[in-house]
């Protein structure tokens, strides 16, 4: 195995750990007791106040927890589909070089919005399997 495959596989490994892990931490805090009455009141009015989105009615913790659900999935399928892109195209860089560059892209853009909008974790993985595909990216070899 190449330095490039395994540098790809890196960033795959990190993004099929991150979907799981994503969605034990959304769902593992949703029965904790607020830590004050703050957290009480704010958990109150995003189980209580709905909205109207296009006919159906949702509260915002509806929404949170679609978001956060979404994006656990969506992370876990970029790591499948890159797993799938790894064995279909074995050492072949005409494939793996621009999936590689989308991925860095991607990611790059995703660590970025994590670390100004989410909690440090997902940014630190973003930017892991960012960095990952970029050293893919800059040791594959090009020749045919």
């Amino acid at each position: 195995m190449t330095a490039a495959r395994r540098a790809f596989l890196a960033g795959t490994l990190i993004l099929l750990l991150g979907g799981p892990l994503q969605l034990i931490s959304h769902v593992s805090g949703r029965n904790e007791a607020p830590v004050d009455p703050t957290e009480a009141q704010l958990r109150g009015l995003m189980e209580g106040y709905t909205r109207d989105f296009m006919g159906v009615t949702r509260s915002y913790r509806d929404l949170y927890d679609g978001f956060g659900l979404s994006f656990a999935v969506l992370v876990l399928l970029a790591g499948l589909l890159n797993l799938m892109v790894l064995r279909l195209a074995g050492e072949d860089a005409r494939i793996l070089r621009p999936v590689s560059l989308v991925n860095v892209g991607c990611l790059a853009v995703l660590a970025v919005l994590s670390a100004v909008y989410m909690v440090p974790p997902p940014a630190f993985m973003f930017l892991a399997a960012s960095a990952s595909f970029g050293i893919a990216f800059l040791v594959m070899d090009t020749k045919p």
